[in-house]
């Protein structure tokens, strides 16, 4: 069943985004994804995908697509072992550590993909071998390494650790990355919510000493609803200081924390990475994980312990209270290991 006019192996091969992006959209999609055996209710249809959901699936076939581009492979080319090489070589959630090899977002890449070769009728199809692989291998507990959340003790060390520059012009490089990491600490944003900050998105301070900040998901290339998080007075400083200082810069573009005072593009992912792990390193912290999740998470356990789960959602730009619930874990070992020290 063709999706679209591009639903043609020379479109596969050659531009697979576009009928990827129709397939995803299509009936069959859904259809083949479907666990329920049909026969049990023959006359209901499976529901239509979410466009959040739809924008998440895209997301991620664009990185297999690149993997394969730069492998010089094509969906007609590749192998299971194929992508369990390119599922090796992605790092969970920004922080260089590699995800278990049966965690949640590897079955969501291996179910998507087996249903593109099923639409293909590529056989063998190579993502069930892979999930053969997966499933078969010794100690694959199928659950994603375990959030890792900072103590107090371990936030103040972090912020004494953000980058030092000096007051010369040659220094707002550091000034930038050291306002950057306090909004993702102090606000909760992630990587990608951060680098795409606008100077539009910072409010004016509410009775609590708090900075509104708007996160909006056409310019973050989010999957997250447009809403406000609110920075906390402990990272407050750092922030409304680089704030003023890119209002007297003269670069393009409204971007908070722009790559280059020249072109004013957004930075590049793995440069944040660094520049946040640096920081860790510097504070003589030994997390596990050391990357923006890391600081997302410390900031939604920290708001848990004073304010309720749907306004903390609210602050992530949650759609679903049991995403929230799911720190709540996190907050319970946080609490645990302060007791015990």
């Amino acid at each position: 069943m063709k999706s679209s006019l591009f639903d043609t192996g020379h479109f596969w091969a050659s531009d697979p985004m576009t009928p990827f992006k129709a397939f995803i959209a299509s009936p069959e999609f859904v259809e083949l994804g479907r666990r329920v055996p049909a026969y049990r209710d023959p006359d209901k249809k499976a529901q239509p995908l979410r466009p959040a959901t739809i924008q998440v699936y895209t997301l991620m076939f664009g990185k297999f697509h690149r993997w394969m581009r730069e492998h010089g492979k094509t969906l007609y080319t590749v192998n299971d072992n194929d992508i369990l090489q390119f599922l090796d070589s992605r790092q969970a959630d920004e922080t260089g550590v590699a995800e278990q090899l049966k965690s949640t977002i590897r079955v969501k890449y291996v179910r998507m993909l087996e249903r593109v070769f099923q639409h293909l009728e590529v056989s063998p199809n190579p993502a069930q071998s892979t999930a053969f692989q997966i499933y078969k291998t010794k100690g694959a507990s199928g659950k994603d390494l375990e959030m890792v959340v900072m103590d107090d003790t371990q936030q103040q060390a972090f912020m004494r650790a953000l980058p030092v520059a000096n007051a010369t012009p040659a220094g707002w490089k550091r000034r930038r990355d050291r306002a950057m990491q306090a909004l993702m600490l102090g606000a909760g944003l992630t990587v990608a919510e951060a680098m795409h900050a606008k100077m539009r998105d910072i409010g004016s301070l509410d009775s609590t000493g708090s900075l509104p900040v708007t996160v909006r998901p056409e310019s973050a290339h989010s999957t997250t609803r447009e809403h406000k998080t609110l920075l906390r007075p402990f990272a407050l400083a750092e922030v409304m200081q680089w704030v003023e200082e890119r209002k007297k810069l003269d670069i393009p573009g409204q971007l908070l924390f722009p790559a280059s005072l020249s072109t004013g593009k957004p930075l590049d992912k793995a440069t944040v990475y660094r520049q946040v792990k640096k920081t860790f390193e510097r504070a003589g912290l030994e997390m596990p994980r050391q990357g923006g999740r890391t600081l997302r998470n410390t900031f939604a356990v920290r708001e848990l312990e004073k304010e309720s789960v749907e306004l903390v959602g609210q602050l992530l730009g949650l759609e679903r209270q049991r995403s929230t619930e799911a720190y709540l874990n996190a907050g319970r070992r946080k609490a645990r290991s302060q007791r015990l020290s």
